[in-house]
């Protein structure tokens, strides 16, 4: 598989703990091949994703690890403003466990530097695998499967945030709507490193859309400018919408799609 150094990468991740050989440390040209391997433990198993390049490049990836659903959600960003992207993965499906806290959906976020790629300790105990919805109140804290990430600029200053947004089937089951919060991220955190910047009504995350079946995020505008939110949903009114990033509040420019079923997926705009 190749790669360039301008973002548009392609990666091929292998079992569970595989070693990383990347662009030889960083010696090699930017149509030179490279294999990635992602220790997935807290995410699926067997997950093919589609990881979304800060260029609005759609590229392929492959991860093995624990769990049991077949997709997962990947994306760049960049989040000190230095050196290369992060990598934010998800999982689409539920992990089969009967403990609800091995449930939760969660969300690692993986930092490329100097050859080695390192999993950022995003929870507060210094964990890798960050829950972004277990602060919630009520029923909505289960929220176990439907993730997806995408990185956004939401103040131009070339430091991106991590949003994340999941199916929420759980605060009002006759209307299942879209759950989204932003998260900053500490590179230099020894523990905590991600913290919610998003100001909406329940723990900072706010709910999109109405009676939706699939959605997918990415990010509006380019790089170090003031970015808000594309979210496209599969729903009672399918189409493009895009949010405030820290307020979830609806701007202007949405229009609707025609959207066949079978699962959806945006790029960014």
């Amino acid at each position: 598989m190749r790669a360039d150094r301008l973002r548009q990468r392609h990666f091929l991740g292998g079992a569970s703990g595989q070693q990383v050989d990347l662009f030889a440390s960083f010696g090699a040209g930017e149509d030179d091949s490279f294999t990635l391997g992602v220790d997935t433990e807290g995410l699926s198993t067997g997950l093919t994703c589609e990881v979304e390049g800060s260029f609005g490049n759609s590229l392929a990836c492959q991860f093995q690890g624990v769990g049991s659903h077949p997709r997962c959600q990947c994306a760049f960003g960049n989040v000190d403003g230095l050196g290369d992207d992060e990598i934010a993965v998800t999982r689409g499906g539920p992990v089969n466990s009967p403990d609800p806290a091995v449930q939760q959906i969660k969300v690692k976020v993986l930092q490329l530097k100097s050859g080695a790629l390192t999993e950022l300790p995003l929870s507060a105990d210094g964990s890798t695998a960050f829950a972004p919805f277990a602060g919630l109140t009520g029923s909505a804290s289960g929220i176990n499967r439907d993730g997806r990430v995408a990185f956004v600029d939401s103040d131009g200053n070339g430091k991106a945030e991590l949003v994340f947004s999941a199916l929420d089937p759980l605060t009002s089951p006759t209307n299942q709507q879209v759950r989204i919060g932003v998260y900053s991220i500490n590179v230099a955190a020894t523990s905590g490193a991600a913290t919610i910047q998003s100001t909406g009504p329940d723990a900072g995350t706010s709910l999109a859309g109405a009676a939706v079946q699939d959605h997918a995020i990415t990010h509006v505008a380019g790089t170090g400018t003031q970015q808000n939110i594309a979210l496209i949903t599969e729903s009672a009114s399918s189409g493009i919408v895009y949010l405030a990033p820290l307020t979830g509040t609806v701007q202007t420019g949405g229009f609707s799609l025609n959207i066949l079923h079978g699962g959806i997926t945006i790029d960014g705009i």
